[in-house]
């Protein structure tokens, strides 16, 4: 199967200043909106990400996570929390080489940053077996998986 995310949507009952948050930490956008301004969107890399007016969707939203891959993952964390984002995981080095982090956005959305290793699967790297775990811990160190 190939799946790939195409469409993320999240309700909020702070339009603007949902869109300026994600344009500004992110540097996406333009975001275009309806006519009636119920939801606003734009295309991410392939991928849409829209806004629905919480006034607009029945029932009530739940939180949602999305992932998005930065270059630089500590300047976007730290520009995030300029912009009012809440600590959800502090930056830190997966034992597969990625670094990863996240924050809750405005509404309590979680945002999750990932630095993505290139070649970052070797086969062995399975932490359950004694050899495994060595190679794991050669990963953080930058060497082997």
């Amino acid at each position: 199967m190939n799946a790939k995310i195409e469409t993320v949507i999240m309700c909020t009952r702070r339009m603007r200043k949902m869109i300026k948050f994600y344009s500004d930490a992110l540097g996406i956008g333009p975001f275009l909106a309806y006519p009636d301004e119920k939801h606003m969107g734009c295309n991410v890399n392939g991928v849409y990400l829209g806004f629905d007016s919480a006034k607009a969707v029945s029932g009530t939203s739940e939180a949602v996570t999305i992932w998005f891959t930065v270059d630089d993952l500590h300047e976007t964390f730290e520009r995030c929390l300029s912009l009012g984002a809440r600590v959800r995981d502090a930056p830190n080095l997966k034992p597969w080489g990625d670094i990863t982090a996240s924050v809750y956005d405005l509404d309590g959305n979680v945002l999750g940053l990932v630095h993505r290793k290139r070649n970052q699967f070797v086969s062995g790297c399975d932490r359950d077996s004694e050899e495994g775990a060595d190679r794991v811990d050669d990963a953080v160190k930058g060497e082997g998986c």
